[in-house]
């Protein structure tokens, strides 16, 4: 990336798209920690039938009765995967359904961004803005002595760098197939 391909017009916009990036992704981990792998991924994946909505509420895009009776069967069949109990009437299950809701939001933004800015300037952006939202209640909240840092020996800052950059690779590689 060169300082020419970076478009500094649309910052706004990228930080949105970061802020939703990290509220789903925060949602979801959050959600993990108090569901099934299964419910999370589930409520996770909801976000394609938050999108019309969120576009009806935002630009008064139309929906279709077709579409209308689409989301409903979509909305029902997650309820029926996932087994309503009392425990799903929870605030954990409603966490669960914002990690979809803002992934949703964070497509919507990605979507905005794309159609003024290069693949490689939206993915640098993400991982910039990202960053910066995550890095200091990570460093407030991180548990120095637990199961996962000593495990994996966080503790030791050249293992903790070699796993940083090994996320940040692969999290790059994968933005640039998506491209």
């Amino acid at each position: 990336i060169t300082r020419h391909t970076l478009n500094h017009k649309n910052l706004g916009l990228h930080m949105i798209r970061a802020l939703f990036v990290v509220l789903s992704q925060t949602a979801l981990f959050f959600y993990l920690q108090h569901s099934s792998v299964l419910n999370a991924t589930l409520l996770y994946m909801t976000s394609p039938l938050f999108i019309p909505l969120i576009l009806r509420l935002t630009y008064h895009t139309r929906i279709k009765k077709s579409q209308w009776a689409s989301l409903l069967i979509g909305f029902i069949g997650v309820v029926l995967i996932l087994k309503p109990n009392a425990s799903l009437l929870t605030g954990y299950a409603f966490i669960g359904l914002l990690s979809g809701f803002f992934n949703a939001l964070s497509q919507i933004a990605y979507y905005r961004v794309s159609q003024k800015s290069n693949p490689s300037s939206a993915s640098f952006y993400l991982y910039v803005f990202s960053t910066l939202l995550v890095i200091l209640p990570c460093l407030f909240f991180w548990i120095s002595g637990s199961s996962i840092t000593t495990n994996l020996h966080l503790n030791d800052p050249a293992m903790l760098l070699i796993l940083l950059t090994s996320v940040a690779m692969i999290s790059i590689g994968n933005q640039t197939c998506r491209g």
